[in-house]
């Protein structure tokens, strides 16, 4: 039996983009949303997919944009915000 080192899947051909929701999804729900935590582990995850899919990697939430930016702290991504009432379409673009 032949285990690989490195069980990262491969990505699938072609160009591709990764819409991720945050509540109930990569994070459990809570109480009150302000008393979710992500982990570092979550944070250099999506650090590392996000380069990976060369920045193709976006959240979808209702939370605000403002609200996540804290949350996922230093990480910045694309972001539909507001149930798509708010987006940043880069990292380091502004809200509208």
């Amino acid at each position: 039996m032949n285990i690989q080192a490195d069980l990262t899947p491969p990505l699938p051909e072609g160009r591709w983009a990764l819409f991720l929701d945050i509540d109930g999804t990569l994070l459990e729900h809570a109480a009150h949303p302000d008393s979710v935590a992500v982990s570092a582990e979550l944070r250099s995850l999506l650090q590392a997919v996000e380069h990976r899919l060369d920045g193709a990697l976006a959240f979808i939430t209702g939370r605000s944009i403002a609200a996540v930016d804290r949350l996922f702290d230093p990480v910045k991504l694309r972001i539909a915000g507001l149930y798509g009432l708010e987006h940043r379409l880069t990292p380091s673009g502004k809200i509208e």
